[in-house]
């Protein structure tokens, strides 16, 4: 059975400032994530644990390798390569992942991130998030 397919647009913050944006959420139980930057930035995806605070991912100021990444019940699969980020894990998530923008201020040239988030058997999710 085909899985339907939904899309949803997160508008470009008004902003991007040095730090830490929020650009969107992985639910609890989301299968087959997939994100991937759409162009090369200076900036990085980081990736941190709703409630609890935990970065799994570029968070504190620290810049981590392309490599694996326990995270959420599942391994994320972090790749930078020519300033352009991608990510994938398998899940399911045991946790909400919340997606940031991490780096410098933005030029205004905006850069889009595609997001694919399987949510269930029956149901997917994809986000196109434009950014810095």
């Amino acid at each position: 059975m085909h899985s339907p397919e939904v899309t949803m647009a997160i508008p470009p913050p008004p902003s991007l400032y040095a730090g830490y944006t929020e650009v969107g959420r992985v639910p609890k139980g989301a299968r087959n994530i997939r994100v991937e930057e759409q162009g090369p930035s200076s900036n990085y995806l980081a990736v941190q644990g709703a409630g609890d605070g935990e970065f799994f991912l570029n968070g504190d100021w620290l810049v981590q390798w392309s490599g694996e990444y326990a995270a959420a019940g599942t391994t994320l699969f972090y790749q930078r390569q020519g300033e352009r980020d991608t990510l994938h894990a398998p899940g399911p998530t045991k946790q909400e992942l919340v997606l940031y923008v991490s780096g410098r201020m933005c030029d205004g040239t905006g850069r889009e991130m595609a997001l694919s988030v399987c949510l269930a058997e029956s149901s997917s999710y994809w986000k196109r998030i434009r950014r810095c």
